[in-house]
């Protein structure tokens, strides 16, 4: 084994072995994906508590082996456990849901994932709608990559969108052409660069908004779906 290398990152990813071990993967600070193995985690071997749970936010001592590149973790200093997601089913779901999508975005190196994770859950974690936390993530995911069209002008004929928003295919859209979804205005206030609010969206809102939103990632060279061990 080689020196220990200490990493901030969020747990984006675990599994269980029939050896007793864990599995998972950090997004770095960097925003680098590091798949670990943690030796006897399940049988007690090696105690870590609650530390090995989706969307923890620590530092990681990770030891590489000199035999090959796969990191052993050895100990974990807790920032945040964000136990409050993992509490509710409803927060749980989605951040999940986020977490599987960072774990692809993380083999690109996208500038600035780790803080938009952080602020994601972070937002969930004080209450904050998780369904429109999550829509949020995408939308300044997007706006970050430069590939989400603006909210402010119609995709269709250029003029100003005004106070009603509609979502389509090539963008948003104005109350005279429309769109294939009307945004609601908590919806419509994240797209424009708030913070959500606690009020839920309407049902199903978000899902819809969401399948548009990934399609413009996916034209952006972002959110392919990759295989890895536990998918």
């Amino acid at each position: 084994m080689v020196g220990l290398e200490r990493v901030e990152g969020v747990l984006v990813f675990r599994r269980s072995t029939p050896e007793g071990d864990v599995r998972g993967e950090v997004l770095s600070r960097e925003g680098i994906i590091l798949p670990f193995v943690a030796k006897g985690a399940c049988r007690g071997r090696v105690r870590f508590g609650g530390l090995l749970e989706p969307g923890v936010w620590a530092f990681f001592h990770l030891q590489r082996s000199r035999r090959s590149s796969l990191l052993y973790l050895r100990e974990v200093d807790l920032v945040e456990p964000f136990a409050g997601v993992r509490s509710r089913r409803e927060a749980i779901l989605w951040a999940l849901e986020v977490l599987k999508a960072v774990r692809s975005l993380g083999e690109l190196r996208c500038e600035g994932l780790f803080g938009l994770l952080v602020r994601f859950l972070s937002m969930v974690e004080a209450g904050k709608s998780p369904e429109l936390s999550s829509a949020w993530f995408y939308v300044e995911l997007a706006r970050g990559e430069g590939v989400l069209p603006s909210p402010d002008s119609c995709a269709l004929c250029g003029s100003p969108t005004g106070e009603v928003l509609f979502l389509g295919e090539e963008g948003f859209g104005c109350a005279s052409c429309g769109g294939v979804l009307r945004l609601s205005p908590q919806l419509a206030s994240v797209v424009r660069g708030e913070e959500p609010g606690t009020i839920p969206p309407e049902a199903g809102e978000v899902e819809a908004f969401l399948a548009v939103v990934r399609r413009f990632l996916s034209f952006g060279g972002l959110l392919v779906e990759r295989r890895r061990d536990g998918k």
